[in-house]
């Protein structure tokens, strides 16, 4: 339409004598066809050889025939053609084109050779080596020569390198003078104006200032000025007008998601995986949100890059935030490319880290570093061991996602700290105590410690308890593997194996030390008997312990009557002692008194030690149903005839149930829980509020049903004797629960008192008898000055004569043992309180010398008044008291740090610090000689110092990298910066700064923007700054001829570029304009767009997330293969690789999307209600629209053309139907206008 600019298209097109001669020409045909078939017999076999002879030399044959064997074999040498062709001791190894004369095939074949020796190889890798020696055994020039760890010094010339324009030093170029009528806001001016004087070129003047602020703010922060702000920049008088405008620009928040964009292109940023499958990344918005603050705060480059490449490894800096930042930054070495499908985890490791090198050295460096992975770079000076020696920093540096702190979890933290302090001292205090109460009533305490020391002896324990639980269902744990041989309890028959009552088998009491086994003499059966005395009728568990390196099963019967076919089957390793290990042979009916056990076995049978025959009894607990819980909201169902508890269907986001639980006595406890459940339902467990368990029944029975339902050990805890409150909470559903038991320890013989009742009847504390009954428990060997006491707490008969017998037959015998021995007491009952005056005497200081092993005990470790800690049971009443309370504090405060959110993210971490190996060829299969990890060549020389061997040497490389001594970064981002002003890079190729990218258009400009980054500290927004206060940037973009057949690219910068506006900030700019922008800072995860494996439906409903999000464009997931199609129509760039550069299309399918996509004609009809509901008359409506789309005013012709437009909608369209149509017409016009998408 007259007046209005349109959005202009552009296509482009593209665009044989006589019979002597004819003989000539077949003959030389013949020749060519034979070289090229040679040719391609090389090629194959070439191919052929990498992809399959290759790697079988280097994992089967290597380690005896290469320069890497330790010790070579038959003179024979594999790792190169002419020592294949040379071979070894018995002849070559192969002979090109003759399979059937060639050593090595029939090595293979297992024919007189057999190579390797480890076995046979599959038929088609001889079948692979045949067909390579037929195509004459060709390999590549690669194979055999030696590869250096270093850079060579002679292989590139170095010097020279030095002296290529990216590789230099950066210099301060002076200034000419030049007669030139430009204006010089500053040393940009002046390079620019040489070049152009050079030209005989000339500068556009400045641009209006309507120019200025649409261009400036589209620049800094993306989106168009408002017409109030267009209006205040355009009147101000302030001479500082564009000082200012700048400084607010910059200042705002809208300033780090511009530039922030800017450096998520370079990062290869994006919301997605892009291989294979296409897996979301759904923490990496965090490294999204953290580059945006970073360039809002203005954080130094050099340390933005620090913290993306080594920010867990700087120095800690005591602030929370700061060092959460720092993590998080290092999702840009997380966020590539992976192959998840990859089994081969080498070759998916090497692939990462290749993607890692390239997108270090492209993004920070402008070099391909990565184009030396499988050879040296063809173009640049960097050899493949730079390539090896870089990707040893990252080989050491391993992906994780990891979990930040928060300044609250901090804060409980310190706290949970001082409580747990406060709860040690007051143990510590305790424990004192107790030692200190040892040393009264020390006779006393010697007699009732043997009392102690002989309940815990026959005590059953809960695990045996448990393993012998009636309700236990198969596969039964051995009792005797859950408590030591000597504490089965009396209602246990233990018998050696060799002590058999009758039979055939052969005794060997010299297998091991103090090991004594039966086993088979090699007769037809051999068979054993053994006379069970049992005190009462039931069942009972049998148990063999054996060992067999082979299954030898034979049959056990009981009482005359087989009870299993294949009793002792199981392979335990060896025949030897050590791999000796128990088995339950099963649960059988035994008589009262005496049973007949019977084992036999045809001919061989297993190396049997001992045998159990363990009573099978009740759980001394009640069982709790699960439904009499006292408080809870979960409610009861029945399955079978089973009533169990579940979540209810309801809303409820959180289910618990609690319990309140009688522990009739102190000691250790195990809760039982009997539940089924098809899939693992965490729950978790306190008591008395305190967090015992997080994964209570989290295990898995099979099932939901009651055939499932299955008895399970969830924890053991010590309590006091009283009421305790067991609580379970979990948020989603529960499973099945049936039944709980709070199993208590047991003694055997109920006549015997417990500790606590011995402490309580004879007034003694109780912490202090333990203490007394754990040092006498270690006087257990003869010559332990109160062994008479140790062997006292076993109480067997004719304890005095024994010993008195035993001491005699002892030179000289332990002489505190005599002592107490001396006179004869009368009974055992008078040792204690002989011993007690011994101690009493043996602690004066004026002891005589044979007290001095007795003093020694008792003073030492392991002494009664050495304080220890105690289980809060041994503690008084008061002290147990302040001791739960303080647990309670800490499990109160642990609970609440757990309930805080947690924020996790894509990061990395140091793992095993490791150089890596050239892989020859790329090939992770043919490794090369390993490459100490150090930072490029051509950048820190030859001679570099060596990395720490603790650490990857990711930090170390990253200083490297923003060091002023290395030009190459500095250089790149000031490029970046310049382009991300101008559109047009002064080195186009901006990750390419090497011998095949292009050469800066002004060389000297480019260092001095990288100088002054530097000198200001490496502060981005002072450059950017800098660069549009210069009358380059504020030059205005008018179009001259002569200019331009001078220079059609302007590339010389004598106008500023027009220049369309990249796809982001078109969409922000259409929803700001329609009032539909969400300008909140920050973006959240979202799951909203389907990344892997899409079905059309999906790509449907990504598109319509896509066209309804009013976020700004840089929080809309980016999906690698799967970008939004407004972002792909206008040049997105491609998400997998760095990208400095976007290219700027224009094409048709383009003007079709603005012109005909409902989403466009949605937002002008925003735009036109917006406009007509808040001005009267047309002449506002218009210069309104235009100064908000465009940033100008109307001129005459203007108004004249959308009058016409307006008019001709009014006159064809239903008005009545379609209040708007005109306007929404106009602007839809508008906002497909060239003007609307271009900055000039």
């Amino acid at each position: 339409m007259p007046g209005l600019p349109t959005l202009a298209t552009r296509f482009g097109t593209r665009g044989t004598g006589d019979l002597r001669s004819l003989s000539v020409v077949a003959l030389v045909a013949v020749f060519v066809n034979t070289g090229s078939a040679r040719a391609v017999d090389e090629a194959a076999g070439i191919e052929l050889f990498e992809k399959k002879i290759r790697p079988v030399l280097v994992e089967r044959c290597y380690k005896c025939h290469s320069a890497k064997a330790k010790k070579l074999k038959g003179k024979l040498r594999l790792d190169s053609r002419e020592r294949l062709l040379k071979g070894g001791e018995t002849g070559p190894a192969i002979i090109p084109g003759k399979p059937a004369e060639s050593l090595v095939l029939s090595a293979l074949r297992y024919d007189k050779l057999k190579m390797p020796p480890g076995g046979k190889l599959p038929n088609a890798v001889a079948e692979d080596f045949e067909a390579w020696i037929r195509l004459g055994a060709p390999v590549p020039s690669s194979f055999g020569s030696t590869i250096p760890t270093a850079a060579s010094k002679t292989a590139i010339d170095w010097k020279a390198e030095a002296g290529f324009w990216s590789f230099k030093p950066l210099t301060d170029y002076p200034v000419e003078k030049i007669d030139s009528a430009t204006p010089k806001h500053n040393r940009i001016d002046s390079y620019v104006s040489r070049h152009l004087a050079d030209r005989k070129l000339r500068t556009r003047g400045e641009a209006d200032r309507r120019t200025l602020i649409r261009r400036l703010s589209y620049n800094l922060i993306g989106l168009p000025p408002t017409p109030a702000e267009i209006d205040d920049f355009v009147n101000d008088k302030d001479p500082r007008a564009w000082e200012n405008l700048v400084t607010r620009l910059l200042d705002s928040h809208h300033y780090g998601e511009r530039w922030g964009r800017h450096w998520l292109d370079v990062v290869r940023y994006a919301d997605s995986n892009g291989a294979d499958e296409n897996k979301s990344y759904p923490l990496a918005y965090h490294y999204r949100n953290y580059v945006i603050d970073a360039f809002n705060q203005d954080r130094p480059f050099d340390e933005f890059i620090r913290e993306q490449l080594a920010g867990d490894l700087l120095p800690d800096p005591g602030d929370t935030s700061i060092t959460n930042r720092r993590l998080t930054a290092t999702t840009y070495l997380a966020m590539g490319i992976k192959i998840d499908a990859e089994k081969d985890g080498e070759k998916k490791q090497s692939d990462i880290i290749d993607e890692q090198i390239d997108t270090i050295s492209r993004s920070l460096l402008g070099v391909t570093v990565a184009c030396a992975r499988c050879h040296n770079h063809k173009f640049d000076p960097i050899p493949t061991t730079d390539y090896y020696a870089m990707a040893g920093v990252l080989k050491s540096t391993s992906l994780a996602n990891r979990k930040l702190e928060s300044g609250e979890g901090q804060a409980l933290e310190k706290e949970i700290d001082h409580f747990k302090k406060d709860l040690e001292e007051l143990r510590t205090r305790a424990d004192a105590r107790i030692a200190g109460e040892a040393k009264k009533n020390i006779a006393a305490y010697l007699q009732h410690a043997l009392g102690v020391l002989e309940w815990q002896r026959h005590s059953i324990p809960v695990a045996l308890q448990l393993a012998l639980a009636d309700t236990i269902d198969a596969p039964y744990t051995p009792a005797a593997s859950t408590v030591g041989i000597e504490q089965l309890s009396r209602q246990h028959l233990l018998r050696e194996a060799e002590a058999y009552d009758r039979g055939t088998a052969r005794p060997d009491e010299l297998y091991g030390k103090g090991i004594g086994i039966i086993s088979d003499k090699g007769a037809a059966l051999t068979w054993a008997e053994y006379d069970i005395d049992l005190p009462a009728e039931g069942t009972y568990q049998v148990e063999f312990r054996y060992a067999a390196k082979a299954s030898r099963p034979g049959k056990l019967a009981i009482n005359g009557k087989v009870v299993n076919e294949k009793s002792m089957a199981q392979v335990t390793g060896t025949w030897f002692p050590d791999s000796q290990r128990w088995f339950v042979e099963g649960r059988y009916k035994f008589n009262a008194g005496r049973n007949t056990l019977r084992f036999e076995a045809a001919s061989l049978m297993s190396h049997l030690d001992k045998i159990v025959v363990a009573r099978v009894a009740p759980l001394s607990a009640p069982v709790t149903e699960a439904e009499s819980f006292q408080r809870g909201n979960v409610k009861p169902y029945t399955s079978d005839d089973v009533v169990y508890i579940s979540d209810p269907s309801n809303t409820a986001s959180e289910y618990f149930m609690e319990y309140d639980l009688e522990a009739p006595f102190d000691g250790t406890y195990s809760l039982l829980l009997r539940y089924a459940a098809l899939e693992s339902r965490p729950m978790i467990l306190s008591v008395d509020g305190k967090v015992v368990s997080e994964k209570a029944l989290a295990e898995t029975s099979g099932g939901w049903g009651a055939p499932h339902q299955r008895w399970h050990r969830e924890v053991e805890i010590e309590l006091g004797a009283g009421r305790h409150t067991f609580r379970f909470e979990r948020k989603g559903a529960v499973s099945h629960l049936d039944q709980l038991r709070l199993v208590p320890p047991v003694p055997g013989s109920r006549e015997l008192p417990a500790p606590a009742q011995l402490a309580r009847e004879n007034k003694l504390d109780l912490g202090a008898l333990h203490q007394w009954a754990r040092f006498i428990g270690t006087q257990d060997k003869p010559n332990a000055p109160f062994y008479l006491l140790n062997a006292l707490s076993h109480r067997y008969e004719n304890f005095v004569a024994q010993n008195q017998e035993s001491l005699a037959k002892r030179k000289p015998g332990n002489p505190i043992s005599r002592e107490l021995l001396t006179p004869t007491p009368k009974s055992p009952g008078e040792l204690p309180a002989r011993a007690g005056l011994l101690v009493t005497t043996a602690l004066a200081e004026d002891r005589i010398p044979m007290l001095e092993p007795l003093h020694q005990a008792l003073t030492g470790k392991q002494g009664p008044f050495t304080p220890y800690r105690h289980t809060t049971t041994h503690y008084s009443a008061s002290e147990r008291q302040a001791v739960t309370t303080l647990a309670q504090s800490i499990s109160e405060l642990e609970n609440k740090a757990k309930g805080l959110p947690t924020v996790t993210v894509m990061a990395v971490r140091d793992g095993s610090p490791t150089d890596h190996p050239v892989y020859i060829r790329g090939n992770h299969l043919q490794k090369g000689p390993i490459v100490p990890r150090r930072f490029l060549t051509i950048v820190e020389g030859h001679e570099q110092s060596e990395y720490p061997k603790d650490r990857s040497g990711r930090l170390r490389l990253a200083n490297s990298i923003v060091s002023p001594g290395n030009p190459l970064t500095a250089r790149v981002i000031a490029n970046r910066i310049w382009r991300w002003h101008f559109g047009r890079a002064l080195v186009k190729t901006t990750e390419n700064f090497g011998h095949s990218g292009e050469r800066p258009s002004h060389p000297e400009l480019l260092d001095h923007l990288a100088l002054k980054l530097i000198d200001f500290k490496w502060s981005i927004k002072k450059l950017n700054r800098y660069i549009v206060s210069s009358h380059t940037y504020r030059m205005n973009s008018a179009y001259d001829r002569q200019s331009a057949e001078l220079d059609p690219e302007n590339r010389w910068y004598w106008r500023f570029e027009p220049r369309r506006l990249e796809a982001e900030v078109i969409r922000d700019a259409f929803l700001f304009t329609a009032g539909r922008l969400d300008r909140t800072l920050g973006g959240g995860p979202t799951d909203k767009a389907r990344s892997q494996d899409p079905s059309p439906e999906n790509l449907r409903q990504n598109r319509a997330f896509y066209e309804s999000s009013r976020r700004r464009s840089i929080y809309l997931p980016i999906i690698r293969t799967n970008v939004y199609k407004l972002f792909t129509l206008f040049d997105f760039p491609n998400p997998a690789a760095p990208a400095g550069n976007r290219t700027t299309t224009t094409v048709p399918t383009q003007a079709l999307f603005l012109m005909n996509n409902p989403w466009m004609n949605d937002l002008a009809g925003d735009i036109a209600k917006k406009t007509t509901d808040s001005l009267e008359t047309d002449t506002e409506r218009l210069n309104y629209l235009y100064e908000s789309l465009l940033g100008r005013l109307p001129t005459k012709d203007d108004l004249e053309a959308a009058t016409e437009l307006l008019e001709a909608v009014r006159g064809q369209a239903d008005l009545e139907k379609f209040p708007m149509v005109d306007w929404q017409s106009l602007c839809h016009t508008m906002l497909m206008s060239s003007e609307f998408l271009y900055v000039r």
